[in-house]
């Protein structure tokens, strides 16, 4: 017992006694004695004579501050078993022993001697519960051994030896199926499952997994179960084959932004369709509006047919709706912007299938209508004509409760007015508005559409001598390094007929991250590099600052898309030069994101869904030191998709740009990182060295990137004649 005083124990003794019969009162003791002997390190004795009589009270002052442990004074406590008189054991035990509260002591089964009991090491505490009320031993029963008994994962108290969920804290240990797994671990706590079999990995044991699509499991009715249900993996949710969806499967043709006739709580809308042969569960898709998201989920399939349509909307009452049938409730989640502009994706399986940028406010898009609809051409159902607001108009059919458009039906041909050859492409962005060609075919890309180009294999307009090969015919005619019988880049020979390296993706080459210090920083900016022999058009790539942020979806509404062979583009927050510190930028991105200036990761995505290139940029080494106003640029000797993943294939620019002291190259050629300095001036007269030699610093051996020869021989002209291999 621990008490400050005497006074406090002789209180105790008093409350005893009030319950104790005359004959077996006891009597107030003063430990006083016993405890200077303790202090001063001794046992007390146990002989009676040495004690203050039992009737003698002695009190010390409650005020007294020292805590004193009363012990009894015969501690060591000595237990003796007896057979008639004759000794059979004796145990003597006391503080070196596993004495705990709750927990019995218990001899390790090896040792069940009279001898080796007396040792305290052979003796643990209990290690499992046996009451109800959380008591550890095993009364009347075999003892556990005690190697490992004080070996406890996760603190529980329980021996891991013992403990049937050794990660997981568990003291009750209890276990309902009664199948050695702790409830708490137990991936299938109702069913006896020992083996914890989880085919699919989904975190539901075998035992427990309810028949039915995506159980991993191929039970009757079904095609295919890969252990989910979502949809364009190839195993739909109702566990059918299915064709995998990639960019283009569906697209978005009709979005209602602002209706009139019904509020915007209930009346907004996006329609989607399916230009393929095969049907596309829309279930597990995901829709995303600027930074919202939401998964489509449905108890029910929502299937698009081929050449079908869906309406997407915030409400199924079409007394509030407009009128409108929609396959699948968004609700309150998503909302369409009626003044700014705004993106709308559908994605699967972290891959953009179609994504539309809505700009109301740029040349090309017409103006938000108030009650109408914006609708994509009926001529212009493609992934990428979509991107061009040219493309889209408003809605003029009146539908439901008298807003204007065609939801859930096929749109009408418009855009742009007049359309002289009647292919559904308006004059204004016709690329052959004389003769008819809606799919726009321009096989050397030079803007004028195949049909009226007299040369539409070389970017040569309207003179037939400029074709001096014949690009796509699949046979090496002059001026070609190769002819693969297409005019597509990405496939080793590129739209030109020159040979593509492979792994030349569009690369992210300099990052200015930090140009102001402040928010929002309108001077951040991002330099991609082309290290390929033919232009590549980022018209559909995606642009992301890490996983939450928003996808930029390029377009010809935010600036230049396409990258010349060997070039530089340049993304920013803002194209005005005396807003982004005189950078000149090409395409803007506006408020889509702001990079932070301790890290963050930047994926270049292609129009397919392939990543082109990410980088994962940080202030610490390997990487440099974060610099207000400096941007962090790709050496130029290391210019690839792989080479930029390493922090120290990058450095702190050096050269200065604009007017405030910017320091970066956006649009232009990188250093190299790790030039050393200018060498020293050449040696004096009869210490230079001749044709063929190294020069006199360089050591014997020594080999010089040829940027650095370069730069050395611009700083010295006169060292034509070293050898600098």
């Amino acid at each position: 017992a621990w008490t400050n005083s005497v006074a406090t124990w002789t209180t105790l003794v008093a409350a005893m006694n009030t319950s104790l019969p005359s004959d077996g009162k006891i009597a107030t003791y003063n430990p006083i004695a016993d405890l200077a002997l303790f202090d001063a390190g001794q046992v007390p004795s146990t002989d009676p004579a040495t004690k203050l009589p039992l009737t003698e009270t002695v009190t010390v002052a409650d005020t007294d501050t020292e805590r004193y442990v009363l012990r009894q004074a015969t501690w060591p406590e000595v237990l003796t078993l007896l057979s008639q008189g004759t000794v059979v054991d004796t145990l003597t035990y006391g503080q070196a022993w596993p004495i705990v509260a709750g927990k019995s002591a218990a001899l390790d089964p090896t040792a069940l001697t009279a001898i080796a009991n007396d040792d305290p090491a052979n003796w643990c505490k209990g290690q499992a519960p046996f009451a109800a009320n959380g008591d550890f031993g095993t009364p009347g029963a075999a003892n556990p051994t005690c190697v490992g008994a004080n070996q406890d994962e996760d603190g529980d108290g329980i021996p891991d030896k013992n403990d049937n969920c050794k990660s997981d804290k568990n003291p009750d240990q209890l276990d309902t199926d009664k199948d050695g797994i702790g409830d708490v671990c137990d991936n299938c706590k109702d069913v006896s499952n020992a083996d914890q079999a989880d085919g699919n990995k989904n975190g539901i044991g075998d035992a427990c997994e309810s028949a039915g699509c995506g159980n991993g499991v191929l039970e009757a009715g079904e095609e295919c179960d890969d252990g989910n249900v979502v949809p364009g993996d190839g195993c739909s949710p109702t566990c059918k084959l299915e064709t995998a969806i990639s960019a283009g499967s569906i697209l978005i043709t009709e979005i209602m932004a602002n209706p009139k006739a019904v509020g915007d709580t209930t009346g907004e809308w996006i329609e989607l369709y399916n230009p393929g042969s095969d049907p596309i569960e829309l279930a597990g898709l995901t829709l995303q509006v600027n930074a919202a998201t939401q998964v489509m989920k449905s108890a029910t399939p929502l299937t698009l047919q081929p050449h079908a349509y869906a309406l997407l909307g915030r409400s199924t009452d079409q007394t509030q709706n407009g009128g409108i049938n929609p396959t699948y409730v968004y609700g309150s989640a998503i909302v369409l912007s009626n003044s700014a502009e705004f993106t709308v994706n559908i994605i699967a399986n972290g891959k953009i299938l179609d994504g539309v940028l809505v700009n109301p406010n740029v040349k090309g898009w017409p103006a938000l209508g108030n009650g109408a609809s914006y609708q994509l051409s009926a001529a212009q159902y493609d992934v990428t004509a979509n991107d061009n607001g040219a493309n889209w108009c408003l809605g003029t059919t009146t539908y439901g409760a008298g807003d204007l458009g065609t939801p859930d039906a096929a749109n009408v041909v418009c855009g742009g007015g007049a359309d002289t050859d009647g292919d559904g492409v308006p004059d204004a962005t016709d690329n052959c508005p004389k003769l008819a060609n809606a799919n726009q075919a321009d096989g050397d890309g030079d803007g004028i559409g195949d049909v009226c180009d007299a040369c539409p294999t070389q970017a040569a307009p309207g003179t037939v001598d400029g074709c001096v090969s014949l690009c796509g015919n699949a046979t090496l005619d002059v001026g070609e390094e190769c002819d693969d019988g297409n005019t597509k880049n990405g496939d080793g020979c590129s739209s030109k007929c020159k040979i593509e390296v492979a792994g030349q993706n569009v690369v992210i080459s300099e990052i200015m991250y930090d140009a102001n210090a402040g928010s929002p920083d309108s001077g951040e900016w991002i330099e991609l590099h082309n290290p390929a022999k033919s232009d590549v058009d980022l018209s559909g790539w995606t642009l992301q600052y890490k996983a939450v942020a928003p996808l930029v979806k390029l377009s010809a509404t935010g600036g230049t898309t396409v990258i010349a062979a060997g070039g530089y583009l340049v993304l920013g927050r803002s194209k005005d030069p005396a807003k982004n510190g005189g950078a000149t930028v090409d395409y803007s991105y506006d408020t889509a994101f702001q990079m932070s200036n301790s890290g963050g990761t930047l994926t270049l995505t292609m129009a397919d869904g392939t990543v082109s290139d990410a980088v994962t940029y940080a202030t610490k080494t390997p990487w440099p030191a974060a610099t207000v106003g400096t941007s962090v640029q790709l050496s130029s000797g290391a210019l690839s998709s792989s080479a930029n993943d390493v922090g120290s294939a990058w450095c702190l620019s050096t050269a200065k740009y604009g007017t405030s002291g910017k320091v970066g190259t956006p649009g232009g050629a990188n250093a190299s990182c790790g030039v050393p300095p200018p060498p020293p001036p050449p040696a004096p007269s009869g210490n230079g060295a001749g044709a063929g030699q190294l020069p006199w610093f360089l050591p014997a051996g020594a080999r010089v990137d040829p940027a650095v020869q370069r730069q050395w021989q611009g700083w010295f002209g006169g060292w034509s004649g070293y050898d600098i291999p």
